[in-house]
C-alpha cells in the first residue's frame, strides 16, 4: 500500500502552516489542472477507451470540457467568492456592533471518485476544494486501471503531493482511507456505498457530500414535440452506454400517444447505436460483473433489444421494456445501462404519485408540459433538479448547483457551490468598546421589562 498516511500527514502541516490560503497560489494550481488536462487529453481519451471503449467526443464533452470549464469559473470568480459580504445586524440588539460572513477553507480533504466519469468526478470536485484552499487526497475508482495509473502518474508531475495527492487501490483502500478524520469526504457513487461513507464519516463527525444514484424519470405528456423528445430521450440513454447517474431510467408516455412515441424512440435509439457500433463508438459496460447484472436484470421481463449483444466486448444496445412488473429488480434498481422501461398513464397525476412513493432522484424530466403544469411539478414533486425538453444538460453549467436529495445525495457542487462545499461560512462579528450598556449585565432586577419594550 502507498504511504498516503504519511503525505496526509504532510499535508496537514502545509496547510496550518497557511499555505493555501493565497489567491494566487489557489489559482496556479487551478492552472496547472488545466495545464494536465489539455497536455495530455489524448492519452486521457486512449485510456477510457482501453478501459472501457469510451469514444473520444464523449470523453471530451462529458470529461475533459466540463472541468476545464468549472476551472475557467473559479478562476474568474475567486476572488469575489473569497471577499465575503457585510450582514445587516438588528442594532435594538447589536448596537455599534458590525458584521460580515468570510469564507474560510476546511482544511484536508478526502475525495472518492466512482468508474463511470472517471477524470470528470475526479477533478471536477477537486476544482471547489483547491478553490476554497483545501488540500486534497483522492482515490479514482480500480475498475478503470489505466485512467487511475495515468490520473496518478500525471498528478505526480502537475501538483505537489503536500497539496494533491493521488492514492491507487481497491475497496480496502478506500475503506482504509476513510477511519481517519478528515474536515471534508466528496464521495460520488452508489446509495449503497454512500451509506458505508457516511458510517464511516460519522465515527470522526468528518462533514460528507454524497453525490448518489436514482431513478430519474422521464414524463411525456400528449403535447410534446415526439421527435424531439424521442432524440433527446435516445440520446441521454445511450451516453455512457447509460451509466450516468442522471441518465433516464425509466420514460412514463401518456398512453393516447404511446404508440406513435414508442415508433420514434426505437427508430432513434436504433438509428444513433447503429452509427456508434459503425463509428467504434459505442461504449461498453465497464467490467463483466455489471454487464451480468444487466443480463439478470432482463431475465424477468419481456423486452426488445434493438441491436446485439456482445459479452465478449461488453458492448450492451438499447433494450426496451413496456410496463414491467412493479415486483421485478428493474424497477427497484437504478439500472445503469442501455434498459429503458416504458409505462403508460391516463391520468396526468400517475406519474408524480408513483415518483413520490419512491426515493427522490436526482432528476426528473418532462417533456411537453404547459408552465402551469411546470409550475405544479415544482411545488409538489422533490428532485435534485427538474428539467423540461432536456436531460443531463444541467450538469454542463457551472450556474447550477448539482446534487441530490434524500437518497439520491445530499449537498452540492459546480461553481460557487462547489467553493461553499470545501469552506466554512465564518461569522465575523466587531463592536465597540468606547460605550457598555449595563442593561445585559446583573443584577437584573427590573430590566425584564424593559428589555421587552426594546425588542
Amino acid at each position: 500500500m502507498q504511504d498516503w498516511q504519511a503525505i496526509r500527514n504532510q499535508q496537514i502541516a502545509f496547510f496550518k502552516e497557511g499555505k493555501t490560503l493565497s489567491i494566487e497560489e489557489r489559482k496556479n494550481q487551478l492552472k496547472s489542472m488545466r495545464q494536465l488536462l489539455t497536455e495530455n487529453e489524448k492519452e486521457l481519451a486512449a485510456a477510457l477507451k482501453k478501459d472501457f471503449n469510451k469514444p473520444e467526443f464523449e470523453c471530451f464533452i462529458t470529461e475533459i470540457h466540463p472541468v476545464l470549464n468549472a476551472i475557467q469559473e473559479a478562476l474568474e470568480n475567486l476572488y469575489s467568492w473569497e471577499a465575503g459580504y457585510s450582514v445587516a445586524l438588528d442594532q435594538r440588539i447589536h448596537f455599534w456592533s458590525s458584521a460580515k460572513l468570510q469564507s474560510q477553507p476546511k482544511g484536508n480533504a478526502l475525495i472518492l471518485a466512482p468508474w463511470n466519469y472517471p477524470i470528470n468526478l475526479v477533478f471536477h470536485p477537486m476544482v471547489g476544494a483547491i478553490a476554497a484552499g483545501c488540500t486534497v487526497i483522492f482515490k479514482p475508482s480500480e475498475n478503470v486501471p489505466q485512467t487511475a495509473a495515468l490520473i496518478q502518474s500525471l498528478c505526480k508531475k502537475y501538483f505537489p503531493a503536500e497539496w494533491v495527492y493521488c492514492v491507487t487501490g481497491d475497496a480496502e483502500t478506500a475503506k482504509a482511507l476513510l477511519k481517519p478524520a478528515w474536515d471534508h469526504i466528496f464521495f460520488t457513487g452508489s446509495t449503497k456505498i454512500g451509506r458505508e461513507v457516511m458510517l464511516a464519516a460519522a465515527n470522526n463527525l468528518s462533514p460528507v457530500t454524497l453525490e448518489l444514484g436514482g431513478k430519474c424519470p422521464v414524463i411525456v405528456d400528449k403535447k410534446a414535440n415526439l421527435k424531439v423528445a424521442a432524440k433527446r430521450i435516445a440520446w441521454a440513454k445511450l451516453l455512457n452506454a447509460g451509466q450516468t447517474c442522471v441518465a433516464p431510467d425509466h420514460v412514463w408516455v401518456d398512453a393516447s400517444i404511446q404508440s406513435d412515441f414508442l415508433l420514434l424512440l426505437k427508430q432513434e435509439l436504433q438509428w444513433q447505436y447503429a452509427h456508434l457500433i459503425k463509428e467504434d463508438s459505442a461504449t461498453a459496460i465497464v467490467n463483466l460483473g455489471a454487464f451480468d447484472r444487466l443480463i439478470e436484470l432482463l431475465q424477468e421481463v419481456e423486452y426488445e433489444k434493438l441491436g446485439e449483444i456482445e459479452r465478449d466486448r461488453r458492448l450492451f444496445p438499447p433494450c426496451l421494456v413496456i410496463n414491467p412488473n412493479s415486483n421485478v429488480r428493474l424497477n427497484k434498481e437504478e439500472i445503469f445501462g442501455p434498459i429503458l422501461p416504458i409505462f403508460s398513464f391516463t391520468d396526468p397525476s400517475e406519474p408524480k404519485r408513483s415518483i413520490e412513493r419512491n426515493d427522490h432522484p436526482l432528476a426528473i424530466y418532462l417533456f411537453g408540459h404547459s408552465n402551469k403544469e411546470m409550475n405544479g411539478w415544482q411545488r409538489d414533486s422533490r428532485s435534485g433538479a427538474l428539467l423540461r425538453n432536456e436531460l443531463i444538460m444541467h450538469l454542463g453549467s457551472e450556474h447550477l448547483p448539482f446534487g441530490g436529495i434524500g437518497k439520491s445525495g445530499m449537498g452540492r457542487y459546480h461553481g460557487k457551490a462547489g467553493f461553499d462545499t470545501f469552506s466554512i461560512q465564518r461569522s465575523i462579528m466587531t463592536k465597540i468598546t468606547w460605550l457598555d450598556l449595563p442593561i445585559r449585565y446583573a443584577p437584573y432586577g427590573s430590566k425584564l421589562k424593559w428589555i421587552k419594550k426594546l425588542l
